[in-house]
């Protein structure tokens, strides 16, 4: 209909009439706006339509039908409309002052669903004008004659905006005025009318229940206008209780369902149900958590004291939740139950009582629910945060509340069924976390004395630790592992349940973290010295594995290794019996499997090759690391120092999983032959150096050899007990006999693989290569050809030329290179990209070792050699500048390693006029470190000690040769290892040179001098011969008559540290151009 149409017929016999076909053709079109426009445009009051309201006795299908349009109308105001809002206001006031009857006739009880639909979507419309209109609304309108909470319930399946849907939208549109924040606080001191819309919202659409959640978080609870009081009275036991039904929301389809019960509808409506419910459990339950747990958004109160005593202020919380009768079953109800009850720590003592019932032991999924729900509950508390309010009892009563006291733990830890058992330790896990806790918080505490927190910190553990017994603990653990048995009681007999029982590895690993913690708090029990962790180790490398095991296995097996070794670090006696020193080569053959030792070694070769996800890689890091140190502590007990017989971590890498028991096996027995002759191999080491010493060249010579001349050896005394390094280790000899023995293939390769890695990192290594050559059965042919390479470098023989396979690792390039110098060949594999590849591969401790031996030993002056050795030089520069982006710590460690290395201290020639590959990156290096990397300037004191002395030398020789480039670095890093002694040192030696300034040395004086004014002080002078020498040196260059102008600004510095140090006499003769006789 159009508008000219339907105002003439509003003034003719029927416009009841006209209206309705006006609704319908509103309803019914696409763009229901247009038509609204055009009417507002017609109707510039809607005068019209109002004055319809006027004529005595409208029926209700009558004013339906006015209030219908009505509707119509300021919804579109609302929506798209928004410049006409002063008729959206116009139509409100004359609705509430002039009609407000008419309101209140559409809305009884018995109106007509029509009826109510019409008039309450008109007030919505309104409402959601907002400003003044809204407020009409409000203030206006006698809402106990409107009985909201009657009317809510008309609901409707066959409708979608049904009576009930309106009343919400109507609701909501008054929450939903954030501009209007006063409007929100008035509708909410009407307090009926939002708890009005919660009964029935469990049968509510999934969208319209998110939505109303929704709004009241955002408007209500985090809404800073609306107090606590506030939400109090609406948020009441009595009215929140519908809201806890949303945790089983079951939807208009729900109603179908007998007692609601799924199973009696089709599996797909119950499919969509519990989809749509897990919607709105997260809502929910985001919601929830905020009433009930937070203090400045919800209802909860911070704990209040009175006259000394605590009484809860949380009641109503309590009450509220107390609606939830088996809250565990559900673990966003359990969260929820958890979480209040951490915060409100004062109801623990009313709450767990009443579960006593149900916390009767049995292997039942209810009973495994509910104590995950107490676990939380422990879980939750802050005890430190309750000392001062509720003093040790209190605190202790949030760590082991009632009725969880020492016989029913025991009951749980030595239980017959793994699930009981496994919710005893998680029970006991978290009691023990949380005394952790506590004890470091009273520990870290800023207002208690020092005699406080230490009687407070014991007061507490005593009282934990007299219900948290040991006994039970290592009963759990021996029942676990099948040590011991225990009997079934009656009632765990009756109520079993076919359920998933925990892993056994899961089982393990949480028994062995509260070991761990246990001995951590309480290290006089002693716990590792009754379960035995060698013994738990080798029960864990027993447990079965399927390729089904998940990643998570594999994380909790490693997770559980790393526990038993932690144990096994702090036990003396573990470390002590690692290696065998009593038992004979036959008697240790024969049960080599069961040693410690091997056990060691096989947990150290298993979990380097255990499949983990990245975030699980520093898991298994830590393992590797923490069973290397284990075995290099425990080697070192028995006379294998890392320090004097390398690190074992060469041996142990090499071991592969496919022979990873034989491999094992090999070095056990290698370990094992060198302790018990250890002497023995000490006194050959000694005869092979005395023998080798005449054949050896200058340039191979070895630190022991020398260390060995000097030093005073009493009879029967180890060598590892003086301050000398063996040339390689002892190892090498043990395993040389056992390979003589038995010339396994296998034993062979690996003792190979591993002399190949471990010569990098010899003290002396060509010892090593000539000790090995003398018997070649013992090694592979490829090693015998390498180590021949060694002594033709320092002969100069000829070498043949090998082949390189197809993919190389970079080792094995920079290995073919240092035999065959051929450059050309090797070119092409060492481009950015391939090079880039390769080191993520490889390993990066190794490589730099074999290129810092192989940079020392091409260090030959003959030309190919020249170029092989800066060919490596340049591989180090590249390996820095590729990690200094990806891997910064990785770039400081290769930094940190070739400064560190006595080699390149030695090869590093500050003024050589020389080109030297070595020097020229030592001099970037250490650059870089003093310019990016403050933490290691330590490492670059070597070389300006190394750079002073030489400077010394080359100024007494009146050398030619470039004095600034190699001292720039040191004295213009804000990091500068210059001292204000060292500068003094260098510019008295600078200034004693009988040579002629060049402009290096000029630099270099003009900067030494800004660096020592810069740091001139009352406290800090110059030495008076210093001050004497620059005064004197001073006068000589003013009386040269041509100066450059370097010269000149060396004058100035001069003049002006001169000026800072001397007396005001002495600065007057200065000045006056007298030279002083003395200072």
């Amino acid at each position: 209909m159009k508008v000219d149409a339907l105002l003439k017929e509003l003034e003719g016999n029927l416009p009841i009439a006209a209206l309705n076909e006006f609704n319908t053709a509103v309803e019914e079109s696409s763009e229901p706006q247009g038509i609204i426009h055009g009417l507002l445009l017609a109707s510039r009051r809607c005068n019209e339509i109002l004055d319809l309201l006027l004529a005595e006795k409208r029926t209700h299908a009558e004013l339906a039908t006015i209030f219908t349009t009505l509707g119509h109308i300021v919804l579109n105001i609302a929506g798209e409309l928004t410049e006409y809002s002063h008729v959206g206001l116009h139509i409100t006031q004359q609705l509430l002052h002039n009609h407000e009857t008419s309101i209140y006739k559409l809305t009884t009880s018995t109106s007509t669903n029509r009826a109510l639909k019409s008039v309450l979507r008109c007030l919505t419309g309104m409402v959601m004008i907002g400003g003044e209109a809204a407020n009409e609304v409000l203030s206006t309108l006698d809402w106990e004659k409107i009985n909201i909470g009657v009317i809510a319930h008309r609901q409707s399946l066959k409708d979608v905006f049904d009576v009930r849907s309106w009343c919400i939208y109507l609701i909501l549109a008054f929450l939903n005025s954030s501009e209007e924040p006063n409007l929100i606080k008035q509708f909410l001191h009407k307090k009926d009318l939002l708890p009005a819309i919660f009964p029935g919202l469990v049968w509510d659409p999934c969208e319209r229940v998110i939505n109303v959640l929704k709004i009241m978080h955002e408007s209500v609870l985090l809404n800073r206008s609306v107090t606590k009081t506030m939400k109090i009275d609406i948020f009441t036991p009595a009215t929140t209780k519908y809201l806890l039904e949303l945790y089983k929301w079951m939807g208009p389809v729900g109603k179908l369902a007998k007692g609601g019960n799924l199973e009696d509808l089709e599996s797909d409506l119950a499919k969509e149900i519990l989809k749509d419910r897990a919607q709105i459990k997260e809502v929910l339950h985001k919601f929830l958590l905020t009433l009930c747990t937070s203090t400045s958004h919800g209802i909860i109160f911070k704990e209040k004291v009175q006259g000394g005593s605590i009484k809860s202020n949380n009641w109503c919380v309590y009450k509220i939740l107390s609606n939830l009768k088996t809250p565990w079953e559900s673990p966003e109800e359990s969260e929820l139950m958890s979480s209040f009850l951490g915060k409100c720590p004062d109801l623990l003592k009313t709450y767990l009582p009443t579960l006593k019932s149900s916390l009767k032991p049995r292997p039942t999924r209810a009973f495994v629910s509910l104590m995950d729900m107490v676990t939380h509950i422990i879980d939750n508390q802050t005890p430190w945060l309750k000392l001062e309010t509720h003093g040790l009892e209190g605190t202790v009563g949030c760590i082991i509340p009632q009725p969880l006291i020492h016989p029913y733990i025991k009951s749980l830890l030595e239980s017959y069924h793994s699930l009981v058992r496994f919710s005893g330790i998680m029970l006991v896990l978290t009691m023990l976390s949380k005394t952790k806790e506590t004890i470091e918080n009273i520990k870290n505490s800023k207002e208690l004395s020092q005699e406080v927190k230490h009687h407070t910190r014991e007061k507490v553990m005593k009282m934990v630790f007299k219900v948290l017994k040991p006994d039970p603990i290592i009963g759990c653990w021996e029942i676990a592992t099948h040590q011991e048995t225990t009997k079934i009681s009656k009632e765990e007999l009756s109520s079993v349940e076919n359920l998933e029982q925990p892993h056994k590895i899961s089982e393990l690993l949480n028994i062995a973290k509260v070991l761990s913690l246990y001995n951590e708090l309480q290290p006089k029990e002693a716990l590792h010295e009754v379960v035995d962790p060698l013994k738990m180790l080798g029960i864990i490398q027993m447990l079965p594995t399927s390729d089904d095991d998940s990643s998570e296995r594999t994380k909790e097996k490693l997770e559980l290794q790393v526990l038993c070794l932690e144990l096994i670090a702090h036990s003396k006696q573990s470390l002590e019996i690692v290696v065998d020193t009593s038992a004979t080569v036959d008697e240790y053959n024969e049960k080599i499997k069961e040693n410690i030792l091997y056990k060691l070694i096989s947990t150290y070769a298993q979990s380097r090759k255990a499949t983990v996800t990245n975030k699980d890689e520093d898991l298994k890091v830590l393992l590797t690391e923490k069973c290397f140190r284990i075995l290099s502590n425990a080697l070192a007990k028995v006379g294998l120092p890392a320090h004097y017989d390398g690190s074992v971590k060469f041996w142990l890498r090499h071991i592969t999983i496919e022979r990873e028991a034989k491999l094992t096996s090999f070095l056990t027995r290698v370990i094992q032959k060198t302790v018990q002759s250890l002497h023995h191999y000490t006194d050959v080491i000694i005869k092979i150096t005395s023998q080798l010493k005449e054949n050896t060249s200058e340039e191979m010579e070895s630190s022991f050899m020398d260390s060995f001349e000097i030093m005073e050896v009493a009879d029967n005394q180890e060598v590892s007990s003086i301050s000398v390094s063996l040339p390689f280790s002892r190892l090498v000899l043990g395993a040389v006999d056992l390979l003589e023995e038995e010339s396994d293939p296998d034993y062979i390769d690996y003792f190979s693989k591993v002399i190949t890695d471990y010569q990098y990192s010899v003290n002396d290594p060509e010892l090593l290569t000539a000790f090995l050559l003398h018997n070649d059965k013992i090694m592979t042919p490829t090693l015998a050809d390498y180590l021949r390479a060694w002594c033709r470098e320092s002969t100069g023989e000829s070498q043949n030329i090998n082949v390189l396979g197809e993919n190389p690792s970079l080792s094995e390039i920079l290995k073919y290179l240092f035999m065959t110098n051929d450059v050309l060949s090797v070119e092409k594999s060492l481009d950015f990209e391939t090079l880039t590849e390769m080191i993520s591969a490889s390993d990066l401790d190794l490589i730099i070792s074999q290129l810092l031996l192989y940079i020392h030993l091409k260090s030959d002056i003959k030309k190919n050699k020249k170029k092989v050795q800066k060919i490596y030089v340049d591989l180090l520069r590249q390996i820095y500048s590729l990690l200094e982006g990806n891997s910064p710590n990785k770039a400081k460690y290769v930094l940190q390693t070739v400064l560190e290395h006595p080699r390149i201290l030695k090869a590093f020639k500050p003024f050589s006029t020389k080109s030297s590959p070595v020097t020229e990156m030592t001099r970037d290096f250490i650059a870089t470190i003093l310019e990016k990397h403050p933490e290691l300037v330590s490492k670059t004191v070597p070389y300006f000690h190394n750079i002073m002395k030489a400077l010394e030398v080359h100024l007494s020789k009146n050398d030619i040769v470039n004095y600034w480039d190699p001292l720039s670095p040191f004295i213009m890093s804000i990091h500068t290892v210059v001292s204000y002694e060292a500068a003094e040192q260098m510019l008295t030696t600078c200034l004693k040179t009988p040579c002629s300034t060049s402009d290096t040395l000029e630099s270099l004086l003009i900067e030494v001098l800004k660096l020592i004014l810069r740091t001139t002080s009352a406290k800090r002078k110059l030495k008076e011969e210093s001050v004497e020498l620059l005064f004197r040196k001073f006068f000589e260059w003013g009386r040269v008559k041509e100066v450059s102008a370097s010269q000149e600004v060396l004058s100035q510095h001069a003049e002006a540290l001169l000026i800072q140090v001397l007396s005001p006499a002495a600065i007057e003769q200065l000045t006056t151009g007298e030279f002083p006789g003395t200072f």
